[in-house]
């Protein structure tokens, strides 16, 4: 009966030195799910950020131009179109998506 103790308890420490393992591959995975979540829902605030900012940014545009165009200001709607900067808005949209990456990925 000892000797059966013995099995027994030599195969309950190999069950639970598995089960130990088990569990920290788990709490691994767990970490990197968490981690995925988050960078998910940094994006998507900031594409929500964005999106919304530069919405704005063209109702204002369009309101400018709609408001030049009712009063048959022809000038003001050159001047309007001539200070869009469209290359400016798009390096301004590329430089917060790579401070964006950046605050995510700083090891990158």
């Amino acid at each position: 009966a000892h000797a059966n103790l013995k099995v027994v308890n030599s195969e309950l420490t190999a069950v639970n030195a598995r089960i130990k393992n088990q569990n920290d591959e788990l709490n691994r995975v767990n970490d990197l799910l968490l981690e995925a979540n988050k960078i998910k829902e940094e994006y998507i605030g900031f594409f929500f950020t964005q999106d919304a900012d530069i919405f704005e940014k063209f109702r204002e545009f369009k309101s400018k131009v709609e408001n030049a165009v009712e009063d048959g200001k022809l000038e003001k709607i050159k001047y309007l179109l001539g200070n869009y900067d469209l290359k400016k808005e798009k390096e301004k949209l590329l430089q917060n998506f790579d401070e964006a990456f950046i605050k995510l990925f700083p090891n990158f």
